[in-house]
């Protein structure tokens, strides 16, 4: 009777080892589960970063705000675009700070491609260049003419003597029937383009770049 009693009572002890076994293999089953999941969530990250649609082109200055011919640019004014537009003559985001301070010779909207033809410096024209004014009557120059337009400048009946781009355009005060431009020309021009002026016989007409 005693010996039945003491089996009777080990068994249930030895089912419960054996259940406690089992559970701490399943806990060490159950973490390298774990493991294998986290790094296929890893590898998913990944894959999905790579297959991801990247922006085409390159970063370039857009205007952020709509702006007026002369206005001396700031930081507020200009923001990045990434644009893919192989040919277009654009301004280099990293370019950004040499901008400031510098002014536009076209007004342009919001969201416009900058580039050096619309970009008029502090320190005046860029080398090998000259800018010249000209007091012109009506007729002797488009009525619509704009500053950034690009012009041939002609001598006299019909004698081109350079192209050029408009700088500035002042119009007449009142009562006078003068405009004065002020012309970018390349440095050679530049005397040839002053007598046409002093003469009056100086011409613009307007044209595609």
């Amino acid at each position: 009777m005693v010996t039945t009693s003491a089996a009777t009572d080990a068994r249930p002890e030895r089912d419960g080892s054996l259940l406690a076994l089992a559970r701490r293999q399943r806990r060490r089953r159950a973490v390298p589960a774990a493991v294998v999941g986290l790094l296929l969530m890893s590898a998913s990250f990944v894959v999905f970063l790579a297959l991801e649609p990247k922006p085409q082109g390159r970063p370039v200055l857009v205007l952020a705000r709509d702006v007026v011919a002369g206005h001396a640019l700031a930081a507020d004014d200009l923001r990045v675009a990434t644009v893919d537009a192989p040919g277009v003559s654009t301004v280099p985001a990293s370019e950004a700070q040499a901008l400031i301070g510098q002014s536009l010779t076209v007004s342009l909207p919001a969201g416009s491609l900058l580039s050096r033809a619309t970009l008029v410096g502090q320190t005046g024209p860029q080398p090998g260049q000259a800018i010249v004014g000209a007091a012109l009557k009506a007729g002797a120059f488009p009525a619509d003419l704009v500053p950034g337009a690009t012009v041939l400048v002609y001598a006299g009946g019909g004698n081109p003597v350079t192209p050029a781009t408009v700088y500035s355009i002042r119009a007449a005060e009142a009562g006078g029937a003068e405009t004065v431009v002020s012309l970018t020309v390349p440095a050679r021009a530049a005397g040839a383009v002053t007598a046409a002026a002093a003469a009056g016989s100086l011409t613009l007409v307007w044209v595609t770049p």
